[in-house]
C-alpha cells in the first residue's frame, strides 16, 4: 500500500516553547508571548473549509509559520495548513511528525470528506512525544490510516493554552544514546548502534565538497552543543551517501 509521510516544521511556538533540562518531558509555566501576540492579530481567513484553497498533499515536509491562515477550532485559534489527498493515498497509510526544535507543535488533525465535511479528529493523544535518536529529532508523531471516504487533512494546534512549555533531555544524555554508551560505572565504549539504522538512499556518490559541508556542519553542531542538530546532520549526510558521517560525529563528541 501507498504511504504517506509527513513532516512538519513550525516557524512560531503553536504551543509553547521548547527548552532543554535534564528531566522527563513535561508541561510546565511559560510566557508563550510571541505565540499569543501572533494568533491574536492574525486575521481569521474563514469561518469553514468550503472557500479554503487546499495544497496537494505529498510526502514530505509542510511548514506552519506566521504566514499560515489562522482559523478559529474548538481548541482555539491556531494557524493551520490545509490539503488535498491525492488519489494515491486514498485509504493509506500516514505517518505525520511535529518536529521540536525552539518551538513545539502538538499537532491535531481534522480530516474531511469530499463536501469538505469532518469525518473526524485526531487529537494530541494521537501524536505523542518521541525523544530524539541518532536518526530522528525530538517529535511529536504518530500513525493512522485514512478512511475510504476522506479527502481532505488540516494540519492545526491546540492552542487552549499557550503557557506550556516542554523540557527536553539534555544534550548530554542525547549524546550518551546517540553513542550508545554502555552503563554508568564501565569503561565508555562506542557498540553498534543497528536498531535505528536507516537504510541509505544514495543518489549518486557524494562530491567532496558536500562531505567537507557535512563534516564542519556536524563538527560545529557538536562543538556548540546542539547534538540534535548534529543527529539530524549525520541521518542527512548517510542518506547521500557520506558513509563516514556517524564517525565524524562520535568523534567530535569525544573530543567534547
Amino acid at each position: 500500500m501507498t504511504k504517506l509521510r509527513l513532516t512538519i516544521l513550525t516557524a512560531i511556538a503553536l504551543s509553547g516553547c521548547a527548552s532543554q533540562g535534564s528531566v522527563d518531558p513535561q508541561l510546565g509555566a511559560d510566557n508563550s508571548l510571541e505565540a499569543k501576540q501572533h494568533l491574536s492579530m492574525a486575521p481569521i481567513c474563514c469561518t469553514d473549509f468550503s472557500s479554503i484553497t487546499m495544497q496537494r498533499l505529498h510526502n514530505g515536509t509542510l511548514t506552519i509559520n506566521a504566514a499560515s491562515q489562522v482559523m478559529q477550532f474548538p481548541s482555539g485559534r491556531s494557524a493551520f495548513y490545509a490539503g488535498t489527498i491525492p488519489a494515491e493515498f486514498y485509504g493509506a497509510d500516514v505517518t505525520a511528525a511535529s518536529i521540536v526544535a525552539g518551538s513545539a507543535m502538538p499537532m491535531q488533525i481534522l480530516l474531511l470528506d469530499a463536501q469538505r465535511n469532518p469525518t473526524r479528529t485526531l487529537d494530541e493523544s494521537a501524536f505523542p512525544y518521541t525523544e530524539a535518536t541518532l536518526f530522528s529529532s525530538n517529535r511529536f508523531s504518530g500513525k493512522f490510516r485514512l478512511l475510504p471516504n476522506e479527502r481532505f487533512m488540516v494540519v492545526y494546534a491546540n492552542t487552549a493554552d499557550l503557557q506550556r512549555k516542554l523540557t527536553l533531555p539534555h544534550p548530554e544524555k542525547l549524546k550518551a544514546r546517540a553513542m550508545n554508551l554502555v552503563p554508568a560505572g564501565e569503561a565508555p565504549q562506542i557498540r553498534p548502534n543497528t536498531s535505528n539504522v536507516v537504510p541509505r538512499q544514495q543518489t549518486g556518490l557524494i562530491s567532496t565538497q558536500t562531505q567537507q559541508y557535512y563534516q564542519q556542519a556536524i563538527q560545529q553542531a557538536v562543538k556548540n552543543n546542539q547534538i540534535e542538530q548534529a543527529m539530524q546532520l549525520v541521518a542527512e549526510a548517510e542518506r547521500l551517501g557520506f558513509n563516514d558521517a556517524r564517525t565524524v560525529f562520535v568523534e567530535a563528541v569525544k573530543q567534547k
